[in-house]
């Protein structure tokens, strides 16, 4: 559906840190540069699934982390926490989907910057998780690196959501899955003349 420069994650990949700031006000997003829109210029794909974009990805192995931190660990029992925990880091899963299936960059755009803001939700419930006990902090540590991974795939993601060249993408697309339903309509109007001739005339 939507072309965007970014290759499928392996299904085993180091985990590159960046630092990300993060505020309520969405001022959270430090030393953007052009090189996600680049990376998407000269590398562009078409997507058929969701789950062939990297963000997707990222934040989808995050919230399979988390369950299963939530499933091995006191967490479990602290039910405000782990229903904090556990919603913010579905949510951002599930606001990516949405995003996608509504086929607008622009509203993309707005469903990623949300999923951002629940990524960064989840990094404050496992500070929580380790004031309150739960885990250590090299637990934390490392699910805290998931979801900066998880943060920097969105940045890409976004940056090139907002871009002009996102727009004239879906546009191309639109009009060209247009011009397909208009092909069928013709081919199956042309089938159904010649099964049901005029009366008068022959096969």
């Amino acid at each position: 559906m939507f072309a965007l420069g970014s290759e499928k994650l392996p299904p085993s990949r180091s985990v590159h840190s960046q630092e990300l700031r993060t505020s309520s006000s969405c001022s959270w997003i430090s030393g953007v540069n052009a090189r996600g829109i680049l990376r998407a210029l000269v590398a562009a794909m078409t997507f058929n699934s969701v789950n062939e974009i990297r963000a997707w990805q990222a934040a989808y192995a995050f919230k399979l982390a988390v369950y299963d931190l939530i499933r091995m660990t006191s967490i479990a029992r602290d039910f405000a926490l782990r229903d904090q925990l556990r919603g913010s880091a579905a949510s951002a899963v599930s606001q990516l989907e949405e995003g996608y299936a509504r086929f607008h960059p622009k509203v993309f755009g707005r469903m990623a910057v949300g999923a951002t803001a629940s990524i960064a939700e989840a990094s404050g419930h496992l500070r929580d998780a380790v004031d309150s006990g739960h885990i250590s902090e090299d637990v934390r540590a490392t699910h805290d690196t998931l979801a900066r991974e998880t943060l920097k795939e969105l940045v890409r993601l976004i940056e090139y959501l907002q871009s002009p060249e996102a727009e004239e993408n879906a546009r191309r697309i639109k009009a060209k899955r247009a011009e397909h339903r208009a092909q069928r309509r013709a081919a199956k109007k042309g089938e159904s003349s010649t099964e049901n001739p005029e009366p008068g005339t022959r096969n």
